[in-house]
């Protein structure tokens, strides 16, 4: 592929694709020319071909890559602390959703078994779900489809209850918007 290729593939894929890429080119070329001045070794970039430029492209996009992790991770964090207060707000409020402008942000309830006793639970009509161990997913799965009370809480029947644990973890889920 010629480097003319290269720039329009690169510029067709990139948003300022061409421009940023030359950009770090042109960076590269001054911090080989002063390492050049320093040293007096032969910059990488006297030998640029379609290759060295893909490397360079692809050292960009990694850079690139990092600092969006990076701010991905922040800003989950912030969303962390808002959806903590959120919920808290909910609960204190006994509201279940909120319309906004940018979509109904609304409580959402996962329901969650495991196991205390898998020998026990053995013995009882769920020993299918035993196997060694008790997949957790599995068990709450199974849960999940159980008949609720008054409370919005499984009916779990008598021989099994005493085995396993249910908890409810409730998180903030947008739709629409």
């Amino acid at each position: 592929m010629q480097n003319e290729d290269f720039l329009e593939s690169f510029a067709a894929t990139e948003p300022n694709g061409e421009e940023n890429f030359l950009l770090g080119i042109q960076q590269e070329v001054a911090y080989d020319r002063q390492k050049e001045e320093e040293t007096g070794d032969t910059p990488t970039t006297a030998l640029a071909t379609p290759t060295t430029a893909l490397a360079t492209q692809y050292a960009i996009a990694d850079a690139q890559r990092k600092e969006m992790e990076e701010n991905l991770k922040t800003h989950k964090e912030a969303m962390a602390g808002i959806e903590k207060q959120l919920l808290e707000r909910f609960v204190q409020e006994g509201v279940k959703s909120i319309r906004t402008t940018k979509g109904l942000v609304y409580l959402h309830k996962q329901t969650w078994a495991s196991c205390s006793d898998p020998a026990e639970l053995a013995k009882t009509a769920w020993a299918w779900l035993v196997k060694g161990s008790v997949n957790s997913q599995t068990l709450s799965a199974q849960v999940r489809e159980l008949p609720v009370d008054d409370e919005e809480q499984p009916v779990v029947p008598d021989g099994i209850k005493d085995y396993i644990t249910i908890t409810d973890k409730y998180s903030v889920r947008v739709r629409g918007g």
